[in-house]
């Protein structure tokens, strides 16, 4: 058992070293609103802090300058190579790495995120399956991750959920429903027995830990329509734009194909009238995807006070329809721009 400590904490000092080395090349991407919410979730990970635990300011003031000189000191450097059981790995080869993790039920993952920033992390493995042509890896404690932490990730063909960054936006949405005195997003918590007035203590935790699992299948539809729903050429464009903005609108456009698709979470939380997953997938919505076409918006909006599951069907196709058009379209663009300018400009004018 010491050994297996020792070895998970050498691990882990890697790939954290990945993790600052990534977070100092892209930190000034964040706005500082965000940038300030995204350090203390990783203080509170570094330090194995719970979400809802409270943290001393001047403990996380002093985190945070030795954080920003360790950044500077670093940000020209490049990514280390993984030294694992005598083993050297590229860090970004997840797969081979995992090889010999994952008899140890340790979980690392590696890829690019939002603007290209690389994303890594190392967890403990919670549980895997297979769908189809992909395995999903469910991760629980993680003792390494970046700046940046989503609950869900695909890269090629693993998907990796990661229950702690899930957790963290449960106790956002447990905030919000007391800010809100209740209503719509009640019905996230009610059936796993939490009310606004819940005190936080070890049963609040493995309540919400039991929803993170409950809800976990909606990041992980999410995940599976969007492999089927992405070819080669879509992903490229995507991986090889240049403007911040332009990027954004289209991997918001993927998420949403794949959210409304045959195979995504609105269709099962609707087919299953799933009042619960519906207001967690909304939140999820209003959180991340800031433009939401409007007739899907303005269906949620009345769901609160209708509960009309065949309007939300129907706003659900139709979205579907709109946003795999607007797709052909930006692809038909994209083959006839003569470059990455024209093509910018040209998708301004049809979206």
């Amino acid at each position: 058992m010491i050994d297996e400590k020792i070895k998970t904490a050498d691990i882990a000092k890697q790939v954290k070293y990945n993790c600052d080395i990534s977070d100092a090349k892209y930190w000034g991407y964040f706005s500082l609103c965000g940038l300030l919410l995204r350090l203390r979730d990783l203080y509170k990970s570094e330090h194995n802090i719970s979400p809802w635990s409270n943290i001393n300011n001047k403990d996380i003031g002093d985190w945070i300058t030795a954080k920003e000189a360790l950044w500077t000191e670093i940000e020209e450097q490049g990514f280390m190579d993984l030294y694992i059981n005598g083993h050297t790995f590229n860090p970004f080869d997840a797969s081979e790495i995992n090889s010999y993790l994952i008899k140890d039920n340790l979980i690392y993952g590696a890829g690019l995120g939002l603007y290209k920033k690389p994303v890594f992390f190392l967890g403990d493995l919670d549980s895997y399956n297979d769908n189809a042509d992909y395995k999903a890896y469910f991760v629980k404690r993680e003792y390494a991750r970046c700046l940046f932490a989503s609950s869900g990730m695909l890269q090629g063909k693993d998907i990796f959920i990661r229950l702690d960054p899930l957790k963290s936006l449960l106790w956002e949405m447990f905030l919000d429903m007391k800010c809100r005195k209740g209503g719509f997003l009640e019905n996230i918590f009610s059936g796993s027995g939490i009310t606004p007035e819940d005190a936080i203590d070890s049963e609040f935790e493995m309540k919400i830990e039991k929803i993170a699992l409950r809800y976990s299948d909606i990041i992980l539809n999410h995940e599976i329509a969007e492999a089927f729903n992405t070819t080669d050429e879509w992903s490229n464009i995507i991986f090889q734009i240049e403007d911040r903005k332009t990027e954004y609108f289209l991997r918001g456009l993927k998420d949403m194909i794949a959210d409304t698709s045959e195979y995504g979470p609105l269709k099962k939380i609707i087919d299953a009238k799933d009042k619960g997953g519906l207001a967690f997938y909304i939140s999820l919505a209003e959180m991340f995807h800031k433009t939401v076409y409007p007739e899907l918006k303005e269906v949620f909006s009345a769901f609160a006070f209708n509960e009309d599951w065949s309007k939300l069907e129907n706003a659900r196709i139709q979205v579907f329809s709109k946003a795999i058009l607007l797709k052909n379209n930006i692809l038909e663009t994209r083959r006839m721009s003569r470059n990455e300018e024209e093509f910018i400009m040209a998708i301004k004018d049809i979206s």
